[in-house]
């Protein structure tokens, strides 16, 4: 075999690597996966919560919770939100946007995962700066769908357990079992959602 043949075949080699790294890249997902305005909707109950010590307790009935929300991701791990939330039949207090209706002020983080999973952190101000979410996640569609789970929820109660006795809250807020899940949706160019084919 000649010179041009070995020559050939290592540059072909070099090509195909090339391919295969640039295809291995684009299916891992960052932070600045996760980037722009996402329209949410987040919708399950309270179902209990834990103790001090960690133990598990039911509340004789569950809470509805049912929730709509806007956020706006940087790209680098940092969010700003606003939502609008009722819980059993009520919505949940927070800082009230006159015009809105909507709670605002509302800030996070976020970490994505090479593997497209996730978890952001929400935090609240007053008055509901004790409230507390994570959210674990996976992103789909290149990032333009998120599918969560609320995977840690403190809110400041009170609540008390079926047993009657054993109580959360106010002080230190309740750390909930909930049972919530969350789905989100990119907006292309702020204030207009990407167009859809036929049977999308």
């Amino acid at each position: 075999m000649n010179r041009n043949f070995w020559k050939g075949a290592v540059l072909a080699s070099a090509a195909l690597l090339t391919v295969s790294s640039t295809a291995r890249a684009e299916d891992e997902c960052s932070n600045a996966t996760l980037k722009g305005l996402y329209g949410f909707s987040l919708r399950g109950e309270f179902i209990g919560f834990f103790d001090a010590g960690g133990n598990p307790h039911r509340i004789p009935t569950p809470d509805i919770v049912d929730a709509v929300f806007i956020q706006k991701f940087d790209g680098t791990g940092a969010f700003t939100r606003s939502d609008y939330v009722s819980s059993d039949g009520f919505k949940r207090p927070g800082l009230t946007d006159p015009t809105t209706g909507f709670d605002t002020g509302e800030t996070g983080t976020y970490t994505v995962f090479p593997n497209c999973t996730g978890v952001m952190h929400i935090t609240f101000t007053a008055p509901i700066a004790s409230t507390i979410i994570d959210v674990r996640f996976v992103l789909t569609e290149e990032g333009h769908r998120l599918h969560g789970v609320v995977s840690h929820q403190e809110i400041a109660g009170p609540f008390t357990a079926e047993d009657g006795t054993t109580t959360c809250g106010p002080t230190p807020a309740c750390n909930m079992r909930a049972q919530e899940s969350v789905v989100g949706e990119k907006f292309d160019v702020e204030g207009r959602t990407r167009s859809r084919g036929v049977g999308d």
